[in-house]
């Protein structure tokens, strides 16, 4: 399509100042359109036709289109075969009477400028340069009918080729096209449309009648009124059993019983937390809840489940163990074995190790939506996330929230999107701070696992383990220690070559774990009680411990 791109300069200039104004309406939503149909000229036989259309709404009747049309005619001469070819693009207003509230089926009309450019082409020749002559048999020959004919032998004649070759002319010019149809909303975001176009002028004009499918850009408005419901395209599994496909549950695993909105999340008729289907109190007067959704005073609240704080200590202990040896799962189990889960001091600590244990390369996040004005996102409608505003390309300012480590977290999280009626948000990837498609996140992903493969088959016959010895005996262990023994939980007993016994508490693979030990075992009266460690279960330093751990730690952490 050539001839679309020689516009007039004054055109060009036009449509530029027509699309900066569509694209400042950021409220609104445009709409794009796929058409493809008949055309008719005169005095030829009617082809194909395509187009396209980019629809902006202003207000409820009116909206500005972007248009582009190519058709094509043709004509059997008999000696030639002649091809029109019709192709234009322009701007217009389109009206459309019955508001999108009320009406599925819309009617519509429209006027507005184009440039039309009109090729005409013949078909004179063969592919070897043999012109076309056509004889009173009516058959095409590579010469002139002689008369009168000879009584020789025919030559053959030929078959057209439908091959274009000579140019006849080519036309360009303004054009004021007339435009006329019917949109029918499908859904939310699908609409139908059939649509006649009249481009008069030029000695040649050209009508034509298409139909297409349309896609809303943007979110989908809950106002529509439409001729399919929402679930007309929720297709497949219904894994929770919910009643809501799978394709359109945004709240998968919903607990058998529950009762789900069209969304298949658990209906909270007075939003105090706790699902209809679990609460006994299904309107509460006030947030303060028990677990059965039963209002109770703040005291009885605070005394069942308000947080205590954590100990400093313990916290920074927790802290050092977990940044060298624990992933995330193992984190929360950790802290909910040592007691230590005040809410603040778990979300500061989860948050703080995950930016240190994993891989920051590679994260990903939710996008709420694109702007051309750079401005920040405001707090409502976005209390279940921290959203921020970060550049985008070309220009573009992003409206994205938390970075997670893992897809299927942002996947998780995008469900919670969804329900705070973001239908439009997604998730994006990025590298190094750099915007990337989930393919090629995929795929550093992958390369990342085969390299804590490699890692871990490097070092996974590497055993560190970390001891408290208790005590060495010869004969048989006094009363009072078997008690304290008892005490200390599991408990090794070793055979050594001077016929001695040792006696030393399980393995650990953490050292400030083993610590922990040490610091029991000497309150429980092992005053001479010390730390051993073993590689592959053979005696070494602690020295040789710590540093071949931190080698296979600093191996696995560098491949994550």
């Amino acid at each position: 399509m050539k001839e679309l791109l020689t516009l007039p300069t004054s055109l060009r200039s036009a449509v530029s100042i027509l699309a900066m104004g569509i694209s400042g309406l950021v409220a609104a939503q445009p709409s794009v359109s796929v058409l493809s149909g008949t055309t008719y000229t005169k005095d030829m036989n009617a082809a194909l036709s395509q187009g396209a259309s980019l629809s902006q709404p202003v207000g409820s009747m009116f909206a500005v289109d972007l248009d582009c049309i190519r058709a094509q005619a043709f004509l059997d001469e008999g000696i030639t075969a002649q091809r029109s070819t019709m192709s234009s693009i322009g701007a217009g207003i389109r009206y459309t009477p019955l508001s999108p509230e009320h009406h599925a089926i819309r009617p519509w009309a429209g006027v507005g400028l184009s440039w039309k450019t009109t090729t005409r082409h013949l078909d004179a020749q063969t592919t070897d340069g043999e012109t076309y002559h056509l004889w009173n048999d009516g058959l095409l020959y590579a010469m002139e009918q002689p008369i009168p004919m000879p009584d020789v032998d025919m030559p053959e004649p030929l078959t057209r080729d439908n091959v274009y070759e000579t140019m006849l002319d080519r036309t360009s010019h303004m054009a004021t096209p007339l435009r006329a149809g019917v949109d029918l909303q499908l859904t939310r975001r699908l609409h139908a449309t059939v649509a006649i176009t009249t481009l008069p002028g030029g000695g040649q004009g050209w009508t034509t009648a298409q139909a297409g499918i349309g896609f809303q850009l943007g979110r989908g408005k809950t106002y529509l009124k439409t001729l399919l419901p929402d679930e007309f395209l929720a297709l497949g599994d219904d894994a929770d059993g919910d009643g809501v496909k799978d394709v359109k549950d945004l709240c998968g695993g919903t607990e058998p019983g529950a009762i789900v909105d069209k969304h298949g999340c658990a209906v909270d008729t007075d939003l105090d937390g706790v699902p209809d289907h679990r609460d006994a109190e299904i309107n509460s007067p006030d947030l303060l809840v028990n677990d059965q959704g039963v209002s109770i005073s703040l005291a009885e609240w605070k005394a069942l489940y308000a947080p205590e704080k954590g100990d400093p200590t313990t916290f920074a202990q927790d802290s050092a163990t977990v940044i060298s040896e624990l992933n995330a799962a193992q984190m929360a189990q950790m802290l909910q074995s040592t007691g230590n889960t005040a809410a603040i001091t778990e979300q500061e600590m989860l948050y703080d190790l995950r930016e240190k244990v994993y891989n920051p390369e590679i994260s990903y996040r939710i996008q709420y939506g694109a702007y051309l004005a750079a401005f920040a996102p405001s707090t409502d409608g976005y209390t279940h996330d921290r959203v921020e505003a970060v550049a985008g390309d070309h220009g573009l300012t992003l409206h994205v929230g938390t970075a997670y480590e893992r897809l299927s977290e942002a996947r998780s999280a995008l469900g919670a999107a969804k329900a705070a009626d973001h239908s439009d948000a997604f998730v994006t990837a990025y590298h190094k701070g750099e915007r990337i498609t989930l393919e090629e996140a995929a795929r550093l992903e992958a390369l990342r696992q085969e390299a804590v493969r490699e890692a871990e088959e490097t070092y996974h016959m590497v055993e560190v383990k970390f001891h408290v010895q208790l005590g060495r005996y010869t004969a048989g262990v006094p009363v009072e220690v078997l008690n304290a023994f008892l005490q200390m939980g599991q408990i090794e007993q070793r055979l050594e070559a001077d016929g001695t016994h040792r006696y030393l508490t399980a393995g650990v693979g953490a050292e400030q774990t083993a610590r922990e030990h040490l610091k029991s075992a000497v309150s429980l009266g092992f005053s001479d009680a010390f730390l051993v460690a073993e590689i592959d279960g053979n005696q070494t330093s602690i020295a040789d411990a710590r540093t071949t751990l931190n080698e296979r730690n600093n191996a696995l952490a560098s491949a994550r």
